[in-house]
């Protein structure tokens, strides 16, 4: 038997061992008050000894996250026996301490206490972030996989994962956090999962498919996929899952949503070209009835509506032949399936032939009906008629298809008919503003009838030199507009000057020179489709600046107006005035050529010495 001193002396060594060990001890009653701490429990916490944190309450040591955990993980120990769990921990100073703790119940002198060992995972948990940093598995990674993505440690304990498991199994970030991995599996895969688990840890990697439990108790079948990472500090084991129900339905419906999409894009492709809308009708029906999943018979026909008789017009058709095809070539609104379709803007089904199919003639074999209208903002456009086998059960995804080709295809019809308002449109337009701008350039030769159909020939000049030049037919037709009025300035200028037979004088000149700023003034206020007020305004301009109003030079003056400059030149001087006989083409195209670059764009005088060469005359 121990004599006193031996049983100090025991005790004394218990203390001791307590003392040295690393990790933090803490014995607490089952309300959570600190009754004992070791000395690594104190110094670790910043205390100066261990009486500053017995009679504290854990609550006071524990961050807020995890003190309002302590009743309940209480009540865990209690009924478990012991538990094993991660929490963090106040130092003195108020930073943090992660740790794991396992917590059991002891019995002490007839007292039921908890002892707490407590280890500092800090260098654990700085390894799994430095882990996470340096392999580049950020969130936006783990988030951007098709499945779920998961890692834990060798005890089970989730440490990262993806949005798909909150999204799949149903759990709150929060909860997963607290989580195991074993506790995704339901109870009969328990055994095989726990043993891949142990063979990723022994050999590296494993796949098995398992069944996965979500929150509500719905289990899922999975492909699990499963590595071993080592790290300085740790292991891990990282892995995926695939959804197997969800890649079978994907395979399918990967495989309709191409061919909706191919039918889709082909129809697109097709509206983009010149084709009439009767080729684009006839390919959507072959394209429809070529689709291998689509239960139809290889017959069918589209119809499009004529309006002034609400009538279905037969606009493509494939497998039909007579008489069908002359029976139904018009087919009124309300009569037979097709009829009722555009009638009632919906879609009609019939798996044989019934009542309501009253299109009947010796011979008919037995077939059912897919009957769509073509639809955009409730006005009806046609319909789709596509045959089915006798017997044919309506599906929901069939329809979807040909809903969604109906669509396109009422998309293309409503494009064809704007793009011929449009064209209408335009052409009614540019008759409005080629009558306008002749009606602009007659007046200003009402008041000089000396140069009368001087305006028309410079614009004609102007066009073919513009055409040489290799502008587009747009840029072609506004610099021609505003050739055709570049002097429309001229109605500001008075008559007896622009009539005057003899020569100007400097005041008179003077008077005339200001009709290119009056022409920019009158145009300025007219939303042309081209810069005409511009062109107007600079037509005067010089390449060296020698020009007016404003002495502009080189690329300064715009195109359009270099190009009239010339022809206004080679034009006047070819011509009579009332000062002066017509001097000549010979002379005037000398008069360009001599001041290429200088006085004229050279470019726009080389285009124009290339028409005249090619036999161009003011009379053509």
């Amino acid at each position: 038997m121990k004599n006193k001193h031996d049983i100090e002396a025991d005790n004394t060594l218990k203390a001791d061992l307590l003392d040295a060990t690393m990790d933090s001890i803490f014995v607490s009653d089952l309300d959570g008050n600190v009754l004992y701490v070791n000395d690594t429990a104190y110094k670790t916490r910043g205390y100066k000894d261990k009486n500053e944190l017995i009679g504290k309450n854990l609550n006071q040591l524990l961050v807020p996250e995890y003190a309002k955990l302590i009743k309940s993980r209480i009540k865990e120990i209690l009924k478990k026996g012991e538990a094993t769990f991660e929490s963090e921990h106040y130092r003195k100073d108020g930073s943090v301490i992660p740790v794991e703790v396992h917590s059991r119940v002891i019995e002490s002198a007839g007292q039921t206490l908890l002892l707490s060992v407590n280890r500092d995972i800090s260098a654990r948990k700085e390894s799994e972030q430095r882990f996470l940093e340096e392999k580049g598995l950020t969130e936006a990674v783990m988030n951007s996989l098709p499945g779920i993505f998961y890692l834990f440690d060798p005890a089970g304990n989730m440490v990262r994962w993806n949005k798909n498991v909150e999204k799949v199994f149903g759990y709150k970030t929060g909860q997963i956090k607290d989580m195991r991995a074993l506790d995704f599996v339901p109870a009969h895969f328990l055994d095989s999962v726990t043993m891949a688990i142990q063979e990723v840890i022994s050999k590296g990697n494993v796949t098995v498919e398992a069944e996965l439990m979500a929150k509500d108790g719905t289990c899922l079948p999975f492909f699990l996929s499963g590595s071993l990472l080592r790290t300085k500090d740790a292991i891990y084991v990282i892995g995926t899952g695939i959804d197997l129900s969800e890649k079978r339905q994907a395979e399918e419906k990967l495989e309709r949503n191409y061919d909706i999409q191919r039918v889709i894009n082909t129809l697109l492709s097709l509206s983009l070209e010149d084709v009439p809308l009767d080729e684009i009708l006839q390919r959507t029906l072959d394209l429809i009835l070529s689709i291998p999943w689509l239960a139809f018979e290889h017959r069918g026909a589209i119809f499009i509506v004529e309006d002034a008789t609400r009538t279905l017009v037969m606009r493509a058709e494939s497998g039909l032949g007579e008489p069908l095809s002359l029976e139904c070539a018009r087919v009124l609104f309300g009569h037979c399936l097709c009829g009722r379709a555009a009638l009632h803007k919906r879609i009609e089904f019939a798996s044989r032939i019934v009542k309501r199919h009253t299109v009947r003639y010796e011979g008919m074999t037995p077939h059912g009906h897919y009957c769509v209208p073509i639809v955009s903002s409730s006005r009806v456009l046609g319909v789709i008629n596509i045959y089915t086998d006798e017997g044919h059960r309506r599906s929901q995804r069939e329809e979807q298809f040909l809903t969604a080709v109906s669509n396109t295809i009422a998309g293309i019809i409503i494009r064809i008919e704007e793009d011929e308002k449009l064209k209408q449109t335009m052409e009614e337009l540019e008759e409005t503003i080629e009558g306008t701008i002749q009606a602009m350039a007659m007046t200003v030769e009402t008041r000089d009838p000396y140069t009368s159909g001087h305006q028309e020939r410079v614009a004609l000049l102007t066009k073919v030199i513009a055409e040489q030049l290799g502008l587009s037919v747009h840029e072609v037709a506004g610099i021609y507009t505003a050739a055709l009025i570049h002097d429309i300035g001229k109605i500001s200028v008075p008559a007896e000057i622009l009539t005057k037979p003899g020569r100007l004088s400097k005041f008179e000149f003077n008077i005339i020179k200001t009709h290119s700023e009056s022409g920019h003034t009158i145009l300025i206020k007219i939303k042309f489709p081209w810069p005409i007020a511009q062109i107007v305004l600079q037509h005067h301009e010089r390449i060296d600046g020698s020009g007016y109003p404003k002495g502009l030079k080189g690329d300064e003056i715009v195109l359009g107006a270099r190009i009239i400059a010339v022809a206004d030149v080679i034009e006047a001087m070819a011509s009579h005035r009332p000062y002066r006989s017509a001097i000549g083409i010979d002379l005037a195209l000398k008069e360009v050529t001599d001041n290429k670059g200088k006085l004229y764009d050279a470019e726009v005088v080389d285009a124009c010495m290339k028409v005249f060469n090619h036999g161009f005359t003011f009379h053509q």
